[in-house]
Parts: C-alpha cells; sequence; structure tokens
C-alpha cells in the first residue's frame, strides 16, 4: 500500500480520544464536568463532536472507497470482510472477558454469572452478531456501575 501524505488517521485518532474521553466522564459519573460541555453551556460535548465529525469524515473515506471499485459487489464483500471480524472479535472479548471481569469486580466471585442461559454472555454474541444490537447488556455484569444501561454502548456504531 502506498504512503499516503495525509492526516486523515492521526485526525480519526484526535476523534476517537475525543469520544473516549467524553465516554470516561460519562462512565465516571461526572460528565457535566466534561470540559467541552462546561464552556459550552452543556449544548455540546467532545463526545458530540467526536461521532459527527467521525462519521462525516467516514462517510468521505467510505465514498471514495467506493469510486475505486469496480464493482458493488465486491465493494460490499470488502467492506464486510473489513467490519465483521473485528465487530465479532469485539463480541466475544466484551462477552467473555470484560463482563465476567466486571462481575467478578463487584461480586468477588463468578457465581452466578450466566455464560450459557439467556441473558448471558452467549445470547449476547448470539443476537447482535449480525451488526443489529438486539442486546445491549450481559448478565448483571453492569448492575453496580453509574452507567447501566449498556457494557458496550459503541456497537451500534459499527
Amino acid at each position: 500500500m502506498p504512503y499516503n501524505k495525509n492526516a486523515f488517521d492521526a485526525l480519526r485518532i484526535l476523534l476517537c480520544l475525543f469520544v473516549f474521553v467524553s465516554h470516561g466522564y460519562l462512565l465516571a459519573g461526572i460528565d457535566d464536568t466534561e470540559p467541552l460541555k462546561v464552556f459550552s453551556k452543556g449544548q455540546v460535548n467532545l463526545g458530540n463532536i467526536g461521532v459527527a465529525a467521525f462519521f462525516a469524515l467516514s462517510g468521505f473515506l467510505i465514498t471514495a472507497s467506493f469510486t475505486r471499485t469496480a464493482n458493488p459487489l465486491r465493494f460490499l464483500y470488502n467492506r464486510v470482510l473489513r467490519i465483521l471480524p473485528g465487530f465479532w472479535a469485539c463480541l466475544l472479548v466484551t462477552a467473555f472477558i470484560l463482563a465476567p471481569a466486571m462481575h467478578y469486580l463487584n461480586n468477588a466471585t463468578f457465581a452466578n454469572f450466566n455464560f450459557l442461559q439467556p441473558g448471558g454472555s452467549l445470547s449476547f454474541v448470539k443476537n447482535n452478531a449480525l451488526l443489529s444490537i438486539g442486546q445491549w447488556g450481559v448478565s448483571d455484569a453492569t448492575a453496580k456501575s453509574y452507567y447501566q444501561a449498556s457494557i458496550n454502548g459503541s456497537l451500534w456504531s459499527l
């Protein structure tokens, strides 16, 4: 692959860091102190800017990729190969490493953690494997967390 002299990768990393920092404030329960949210008097935060700009930039990059591909089916095939393996790896790590670790940290035991039952790790992977998020949590891994709505809320963006 030829070397590109543009800064798209650096910009994408910066935008991801905006989201990462913003989510850190949210997960810690102190999102009202996030710097851009304070500066804008609650109108916007780093996460909003990061997600909007990242999607806009990705739209340009995906469109450029589409125009370089002669066959639309080949483009779709390439997109699937680019997205699904990483998505599946993320699902597996979330379901079988992150969720049990969170459960253990909250309860000091693995007892009562669901690996195979409905709402557990296996159903999390099965219910989300085709990019349609059908299950946001795994067992009770987030039960004692400040933010309980999702164990990996960024999955929808893939």
